[in-house]
């Protein structure tokens, strides 16, 4: 059987990447493929695992979660019960644990609707980290069509909190997955394959070979999609590829008018921020770096075009500089010299001229390194909103003491999942990035009151450091976080199930 139950000792506790929570939890559950093969095979006796694996849950009356690489600085991928961690049994020689779960292959024609996307679709195994899908695609002459600032997540846990990604117009990570194979329970009928019954890819013979029942509904698959770790075990996912491109770098010292000129139009041309000899149509990516100290002349534009990958000239340009961008190095200066701050984040932000040119996965690429310690939030709004956003957020900065952190500014178009925060039209997504002290919560805490004052629509990033409670989620989803509970229930066979995959974070923001 591909999977271990441990219970864990009172000195053992579940601590994220992060490294900005720790908590007890009551079992450690290693689950695994039980061989190295990429087969089909191999895939289907680890979904037979995880049957078994739910039946014990189920005997024992513990909640469950899938924790992914803990990636996520809420709280969402936690129970106090059993965690479930995509590692093999043993660890390797120097005690450190063996990621599994690697599984992926390229639908072929015998598996699609439309034989014509063979080699477009890849279904991977949750276990792949977005790191993996990346060096994966690149050896196949393929992209995934957009990602986050750093890739160390696992493919559900990108998806299941609904990552933003980093690409203006393709929308987040869930955006591009059309078909999620779901386990929700200890019996084969628990086995499902669910698409959108409009965007129909995989056929009835494909959901056949890993023995899953073939679902087409799009209420159920728009709410699956960012599900929160609520809807089953997320074994597998669809996830749609493109043929590789480039990606060129541009950093710029704009001013704070330069970014309200941007969100007017969503376009950098007549404005300044073009850079010299790219095609403004060709804009991918658009991000500001703001000092919320120094903001009005010294802002940085990361502003990234999209070309053919048949236009690389040489190996990979990188940039010194970390797109997620982390103060952790800062942390004991920040604490004891509050009038350091203001330097100390402008020496990290990315510096006016430089360059960079490399594939998505080169250039958004995995941080884990700089992981510990870390502090962030994000939130969006309507883009129409978005200079009314941060103007109420740079004043109440102004007068609230220093946080050694950052702001910033990304777009994202709307998704098309039923919970993602990124709801809005053009999503404009107002971030802080830096280090988690008691001074950087207090005025956390008091943004979502003045948004609210000054009547700007805003949700919050479910995988980050967030404020939501179950008042706040209803008024923000309405009538999705209704259909989005309905679907939950209609998915599950055993409405014990539900109360499995349940757990606080969810049941605080009243989506139980």
């Amino acid at each position: 059987m591909g999977y271990t139950i441990t219970p864990v000792a009172s000195n053992y506790s579940f601590k994220n990447v992060h490294g900005n929570y720790e908590k007890p939890f009551g079992f450690d559950v290693r689950l695994y493929n039980d061989a190295p093969d990429n087969t089909i095979a191999n895939y289907n006796n680890t979904t037979s695992s995880i049957h078994a694996l739910l039946q014990e849950a189920k005997d024992k009356q513990v909640r469950l979660r899938a924790c992914g690489r803990l990636w996520s600085l809420s709280e969402v991928p936690y129970v106090q019960d059993m965690c479930v961690f995509q590692y093999h049994k043993d660890n390797d020689a120097n005690g450190k644990a063996v990621p599994s779960m690697k599984i992926k292959w390229f639908l072929q024609e015998l598996a699609l609707e439309d034989p014509m996307n063979k080699d477009t679709y890849l279904f991977t195994q949750t276990g792949n980290y977005i790191k993996d899908l990346n060096d994966h695609l690149k050896d196949k002459g393929r992209s995934l069509m957009t990602s986050g600032a750093s890739n160390g997540q696992t493919i559900a846990g990108a998806i299941g909190t609904g990552v933003h990604g980093s690409s203006i117009n393709v929308g987040s990570i869930q955006d591009t997955v059309f078909g999620l194979h779901i386990i929700t329970g200890p019996n084969p009928q628990d086995s499902i394959y669910l698409e959108a019954e409009d965007a129909p890819i995989a056929n009835a013979a494909f959901a056949q070979s890993i023995n899953a029942q073939h679902i087409r509904d799009n209420k159920l698959f728009k709410a699956a999609l960012v599900g929160l770790g609520a809807f089953g075990y997320v074994h597998g996912v669809l996830v749609k590829t493109e043929k590789a491109f480039l990606l060129q770098n541009y950093i710029k010292k704009v001013t704070i008018e330069d970014v309200y000129s941007f969100m007017s139009s969503m376009t950098v041309k007549n404005n300044g921020l073009n850079v010299t000899g790219m095609d403004p149509d060709k804009l991918f990516h658009m991000k500001f770096y703001i000092n919320q100290y120094d903001y009005n002349d010294n802002v940085r534009a990361e502003i990234i075009y999209k070309i053919p990958d048949t236009a690389r000239i040489g190996p990979p340009s990188y940039l010194e500089y970390n797109k997620d961008i982390t103060l952790t190095m800062a942390k004991s200066l920040a604490t004891v010299f509050p009038f350091l701050i203001k330097g100390i984040i402008n020496k990290q932000l990315p510096k006016d001229g430089e360059s960079e040119e490399g594939s998505l996965g080169e250039i958004f690429t995995d941080t884990t390194n700089l992981r510990d310690g870390q502090f962030s939030i994000a939130i969006a709004t309507d883009v129409s909103d978005g200079r009314a956003m941060l103007e109420a957020i740079l004043e109440a900065a102004d007068n609230h003491k220093k946080i050694p952190s950052t702001f910033s500014l990304r777009f994202v178009k709307k998704s098309k999942a039923t919970m993602a925060f990124t709801k809005y039209n053009m999503n404009c997504l107002f971030g802080i990035d830096g280090v988690g002290t008691g001074k950087t919560m207090e005025l956390v805490e008091k943004l979502s009151p003045i948004l609210d004052s000054k009547n700007i629509p805003h949700t919050w990033h479910w995988g980050k450091v967030n404020v939501m409670d179950s008042d706040f989620v209803k008024a923000a989803y309405g009538q999705s976080r209704v259909d989005w509970i309905n679907a939950r229930m209609q998915i599950f066979n055993d409405p014990i199930m539900a109360q499995i995959f349940t757990n606080d974070y969810i049941h605080h923001r009243g989506l139980s």
